[in-house]
């Protein structure tokens, strides 16, 4: 109520930043103020109050040392009290906190996939979306405590933050006075080493090598296995899918170098172009694609270079 008047209670959406361009579990340039965040557009056209979620990313949100300084997940644990707070608070904002729906693309599906695993999150939604993402990707999807131990201490080899002073062993054949010594060596860099550094090769979209791990107490098992099991939050609505053209961004970095007027793409290099993604990626039917993609009824020798694009 206010002012005498009855305000009617609204259902809430709650967006978690994801994709190449603007970023969440993989991108550490990830903001809720980018464009494509803008959350104005959905809360003034659909009866619905809308809440963006900032939360660490990149390294920040993911490095892990296995240590109480470098968890892993903490990025995951701010999305996990935004929607505490949400709980709590929303009220205020004329939210009904029984009437939630995370949503996010790509990076911020891979969030809203561990939301629905996570056992910290029971009853804080109620529906969930994922737009062009999953929890069970090979590439941004949650992984092992032993890769992404791998993964810290590339970033610290890449920033000459590492260390053959002895100790005892850790995951992964990391000493706990090595990681100790490779995280107070990291503290000393700037922002921009560590997101620079960061970044995986032949990706300008701000990719980066840190992701969600499993194995801890917001993710206890690895998704595939939880979800085999029916181990997971149960009693919500889920809606899937795809975002049209979603590929564009990740295929962009791989198209051969010097693809230009003078140099054209022809069926052939992007058919080899598109099988390549799939190795990248970790799947084992880049053939098929290849073929489906490159077939007459998409492609043939007649069709434009921004056909090919």
């Amino acid at each position: 109520m206010l002012g005498g008047m009855i305000i009617p209670m609204r259902k809430v959406m709650v967006y978690f930043v994801g994709g190449g361009g603007s970023g969440s579990t993989s991108d550490p340039r990830g903001t809720i103020f980018s464009q494509l965040a803008d959350a104005s557009h959905l809360s003034s056209r659909g009866d619905v109050v809308v809440v963006t979620v900032q939360s660490r990313v990149g390294p920040f949100g993911y490095l892990y040392g296995g240590t109480k300084e470098a968890p892993g997940n903490v990025g995951l644990h701010d999305q996990i009290l935004a929607l505490r707070w949400i709980w709590y608070n929303i009220g205020t904002f004329s939210g009904d906190r029984t009437q939630v729906t995370i949503f996010g693309q790509g990076g911020g599906a891979v969030s809203v996939g561990a939301m629905i695993l996570s056992p910290l999150n029971w009853r804080l939604f109620r529906r969930a979306i994922l737009q062009s993402g999953s929890p069970l990707s090979p590439v941004t999807g949650p992984t092992s405590k032993k890769q992404a131990l791998k993964r810290t201490m590339e970033l610290a080899a890449k920033l000459d933050c590492t260390s053959t002073k002895g100790g005892e062993k850790k995951g992964g054949g990391v000493s706990t006075k090595n990681i100790e010594v490779t995280l107070e060596c990291l503290r000393s860099k700037t922002v921009q080493e560590i997101v620079d550094a960061s970044k995986v090769e032949g990706f300008s979209s701000g990719h980066s090598l840190f992701r969600p791990i499993y194995g801890d107490d917001l993710l206890p098992g690895k998704p595939s296995k939880v979800l085999t099991e029916g181990k997971f939050n149960l009693g919500f609505d889920l809606l899937y899918g795809t975002v049209k053209d979603e590929g564009a961004d990740f295929a962009a970095a791989f198209v051969p170098a010097g693809a230009d007027s003078a140099n054209p793409l022809t069926v052939e290099s992007v058919k080899e172009t598109l099988k390549w993604m799939m190795v990248f990626y970790g799947q084992s039917y880049g053939e098929e694609v290849a073929e489906f993609y490159t077939s007459e009824s998409f492609l043939n020798e007649s069709s434009t270079r921004e056909d090919m694009r």
